[in-house]
């Protein structure tokens, strides 16, 4: 969703219940990040699972055969919930992308902020620190699509010790070369949710489009 959605934890159980009912179709499902969407829709707006733009979502997520009709139902999605992102009697809070305690290394192409609580989706096949751009423009940064084929840099400069971190005796000391100011990092995931948002409601407008054709 580009956004988490986090049960309170009275309400994990339902939550978890309601997650389980339904298995992911035969389709290019986006696995628990497009299963997520559809979750939280049914979640947050009960009603949508037979009214409005509910049933299409879901028929968009169940017969999605690429991505671009993954990105027409996060946008129809989102178009249900809205831009209400606290639900206090559903027990759960939407974070914005980069809001969150966590985020994928790839999306500011290994840079990090004092705001970034932690970082994962780091693969050793994908570290390739040598290829990371120098003194990159700012908006170079953002990744949004390709992520397989985003070279990664690990942030500590020093090998870990695995025995150390588990009883919490080890400093880590990051590479400073990759760190940005925390204005910078806050204005590249406003941009970032700006470009998916637009990204995702051109494909549902050709979504749209093509069920007028077929209509006519």
């Amino acid at each position: 969703m580009g956004r988490h959605g986090i049960p309170g934890k009275r309400n994990t159980d339902q939550f978890s219940r309601n997650s389980t009912r339904f298995k992911l179709p035969d389709s290019i499902h986006g696995s628990d990040n497009g299963a997520l969407h559809i979750v939280l829709m049914r979640y947050l707006v009960p009603e949508s699972t037979s009214s409005g733009l509910g049933p299409l979502c879901q028929s968009i997520w169940e017969n999605s055969e690429h991505d671009f009709a993954l990105f027409s139902m996060q946008a129809c999605t989102r178009l249900v919930i809205g831009e209400r992102t606290d639900f206090p009697e559903r027990h759960v809070r939407i974070f914005a992308k980069g809001n969150g305690w966590a985020r994928d290394q790839w999306l500011l192409k290994s840079h990090w902020s004092d705001d970034d609580f932690m970082v994962h989706s780091i693969k050793d096949q994908r570290l390739r620190p040598d290829d990371i751009a120098k003194q990159p423009h700012d908006y170079e940064l953002i990744s949004i699509t390709d992520a397989i084929q985003i070279p990664l840099a690990f942030p500590v400069l020093e090998r870990l010790n695995i025995t150390q971190c588990k009883i919490g005796e080890v400093r880590w000391s990051l590479d400073g070369r990759l760190r940005i100011s925390n204005l910078l990092r806050s204005r590249l995931f406003h941009r970032m949710r700006t470009e998916k948002f637009k990204e995702q409601h051109r494909h549902f407008e050709k979504y749209l489009d093509s069920l007028r054709k077929d209509v006519l």
